[in-house]
Parts: structure tokens; sequence; C-alpha cells
């Protein structure tokens, strides 16, 4: 492992280095060009009026010979600019001879004659005296160029690459430290460790990647936690009626044929409570299964004019007989017609009603009742119950949350009502609302969209 961080270090210095050398090179070879191309024109022809303007002096100090040996001396000796000074046949009358100040030749002589001044290269000029039409002294000027040797250029070249390098180590250092820990932690986390986190103190890029990482290993958890729970939770509501059955079933055993009937009873309800948490579990799985998928997240439909008051009765109806000491006060003066599925929508109102009888005192009342308004039909059910957290209201409808994590048959269940009632209203183009205090009782407000010209 250790060997192998080592290597990938390595390996990015080196790709660091390199591009550090590549940008460097490619810099020198761009100011290079500029000023091949596009300076030292410019320059050249600056470089050559100074030296006409130089050489036009000394021409005019011809007949002043201390002013003119002064000119030269202090050229020759105190610039880098060197003056030597011709007759016509090309002998020296004053300065000292150079490698660029040899005589010129018969051509040269000419348009030097006609022209004043010509260049004998980009750092040297000749400049002529005529009189008459004849050209009597002429004058080279040359500006000796600098340039360092090839191996001083190399040299330097060579030194910023080993400061690239040694710059290069603390930088891949720097990038790559951040990178192990997060490698170290993901590979611990891919083994199971569900509590592996990033370090989030940066404020890059790297930061920005350990603050997803750890966004998404939080979200992994709660989903495994969630998981652990369901298979709790399932677990346990599985085994409690299946006990029931077995022990009725037994005492249907012991009893005369005609005493077993009353057990028969008990263990149709405990088959309907298995059948009602089976279905929910498949139906979440189905719907979550869609949702990952891309598809539609909401179960089809069979839309068809239902009366609410018609619906909320049957619903209310079937509610007491299976809670017959639950006083339930209902309202449904207001007449009302919804497009719906029936069946859908009574399975949604259901639930939310069997989850007020579980979180209420027996003596405590619920109330349902409808308020009918332009272009919306609200199905409000309330309680007096315990109440929900305010920390736990943005939950309640998450898959398998449970505000009470006790497991009793009186709170029994595995968080799926609420998730399958807002599923199933917003199918129906509604919305579902809570609103609750603890110990002061629960509101669920349905409010599903009205049909006010359907005639059932």
């Amino acid at each position: 492992m250790k060997l192998s961080k080592a290597l990938q270090g390595r390996r990015l210095l080196l790709r660091l280095y390199l591009f550090e050398a590549i940008l460097f090179t490619a810099l020198l070879t761009t100011f290079a060009a500029v000023g091949r191309y596009v300076v030292e024109p410019g320059m050249t022809t600056e470089i050559r009026r100074g030296l006409v303007w130089t050489g036009s002096e000394i021409l005019d100090s011809t007949n002043e010979p201390a002013r003119l040996e002064r000119q030269l001396s202090r050229l020759n000796n105190g610039t880098d600019v060197t003056a030597t000074l011709f007759a016509p046949e090309g002998r020296i009358v004053a300065g000292r001879a150079q490698d660029t100040s040899t005589p010129l030749d018969a051509a040269l002589l000419a348009r030097l004659s006609h022209q004043g001044s010509i260049t004998l290269s980009p750092h040297s000029v000749a400049v002529g005296s005529v009189k008459d039409g004849q050209l009597s002294a002429f004058v080279i000027v040359s500006l000796r160029p600098h340039f360092p040797p090839l191996w001083n250029a190399a040299l330097v070249y060579g030194i910023v690459l080993v400061l690239l390098g040694m710059g290069s180590i603390p930088l891949a250092r720097w990038i790559t430290r951040p990178l192990e820990r997060l490698t170290t932690v993901t590979q611990a986390f891919g083994l199971g460790d569900l509590r592996a986190r990033a370090d989030t103190s940066r404020r890059d890029e790297v930061g920005d990647l350990a603050r997803a990482f750890n966004t998404m290993a939080d979200r992994v958890e709660s989903l495994r936690w969630t998981e652990k729970e369901l298979l709790a939770n399932v677990s346990h509501e599985l085994r409690t009626p299946l006990a029931r059955i077995r022990v009725l079933l037994e005492l249907a055993e012991d009893d005369v044929p005609n005493d077993a009937k009353r057990y028969l009873g008990d263990i149709s309800d405990d088959l309907t409570e298995l059948e009602q948490l089976l279905a929910d579990v498949i139906a979440t799985a189905k719907l979550d299964i869609a949702h990952a998928s891309q598809q539609d997240p909401y179960p089809p439909l069979r839309l068809l004019p239902v009366s609410t008051s018609e619906l909320l009765e049957s619903i209310v109806g079937k509610f007491r007989r299976h809670n017959s000491g639950r006083i339930v006060t209902a309202q449904f003066a207001s007449e009302s017609t919804l497009l719906a599925d029936r069946v859908m929508l009574t399975h949604a109102i259901s639930n939310i009603l069997d989850n007020a009888e579980k979180y209420s005192p027996p003596s405590q009342p619920i109330e349902i009742f409808i308020k009918v308004q332009d272009s919306s039909i609200a199905i409000i059910v309330r309680d007096c119950g315990v109440g929900i957290a305010s920390d736990d209201l943005p939950n309640v409808f998450t898959p398998f949350f449970r505000a009470d994590p006790s497991r009793t048959r009186r709170t029994g269940g595995v968080g799926l009502g609420l998730t399958l009632a807002k599923r199933l209203i917003e199918a129906h183009g509604g919305t579902i609302a809570i609103e609750s205090h603890l110990g002061q009782g629960t509101e669920v407000t349905v409010r599903l969209p009205s049909n006010s010209n359907i005639t059932t």
C-alpha cells in the first residue's frame, strides 16, 4: 500500500514537473519570437537612426582634429559604439579598425555617395560626407551587440529547470496528501466502515470533493440504517400476527369444532393485517424502483367521478367497524365530486385515519371533515393525540420513518402509511400537509383539485 502511494506520488510529481518544464520552454520560445519578429525590427530602426546621427556628428568634427579625437576616444573607450573615419580610398583617418569597420568596396562607395548613408548590418551603418557630388570621407559606426554565450543560456535554463523540480515536490505533496486520505477513507467505506468520513477543512476543489463524498456517505449510511430498521420492523410485525395465529390454531385444535369458530375471526383479522403489511411493503418497493429507473413514480389510476361525501362515509364506516371503541366525528355536509381512483384514494385516506387512531388515546375523538373551495377540495383529519415533534415533521413522509420508535401492538407498522398516502394523493394532482404539536394532536390536510362540472 505504501509503495503504491509512493509510486502514485512520484508519477504526479513527474507529470507536474514535465508540465512546468514544457510551460517554461514555451514561454521562452514565445518571448524569443516576440523579440525577434516584433520588438527587434522597431529597435533596429531606432538603433540605425542613432548610429547615423552619431556618424553625422563625427563628420561635422573633421575640421576640428581635437574635437574629433575626443569624440572617437569617448565612443570607442566608454560606450558600446565604435566609430572609424575613412578617407575615400579606404585609408583609416581616425579611430581604430574593427572587424565590422573594413573599407567599403566600389559598389558600396557608389551607393554611399548617392544616398549619404547606408546600412551595413542591423548594428552597423556607414555615413558619408559628400561635397560637390564627391565623397570626401566616410565613417563606419557600429554597436557591439550583447549576446550571452550559449553555455551561459544553457546554464540558466538548467538552473531554472532544477528550481522548478524542487518547487514541484511540495506542490505534488500538497495535492496528493488530501487525495491519499480521501482514497483511504473511500476504501474503508467500501469495506463496510460506514462511519468513515473525509476531511473537509480545505476550501478548494479537493475540499468540495471531500464534502460531496461525505454527503454521499451520509445518504448511504442513512439508507443502510433505514434498511436495517425496515428488516427489524417487518420481522417484528410479521412475527406478532403469525404467533397469534399459531396460538389460535392450537386452541382451535383443542376445542370442539363449534367452539373453534370463535377463533376464526381473530385469525382472519391477523391474516388481513399480514396482507396489508406485505401490500404496503411491495407497493412502496415498486414505487421506489419506478422512481429510480426514471419511470413515472406514481401508480396507474383508474379515474372516475367520485362523490366525496359518499366516499368518506364509506371510509369512516369501515373505520368505525374496525375501531368500535373510537369516537369519530364526521362532517360531510358539503357535496362535491372528484375525478379519482376510488380504491387508491380510499387507501390513502384510510392510512391517515389509521395513523390518527394509533397515536391517539382511546378516549379522544378523531375528526374528519370537508372544506370545498373554488378550485380544490380539502379533506381534513384531526386528532388529539401525542403529536409529532417539530424536528420529525420534515421526515414523516420518508419511507420507513417512525416518529415513535417503539414497536407495540398499538403503534405497530413500518412507517409506510403516510408515504403511500402522499404518493397516492400526488398521483391525483393533490397535496398533503401536516401540522402538529407535541401533546396537542395532529391535523392532516389533503387538498385535491375539484371537478364541479362532473355529475355522478
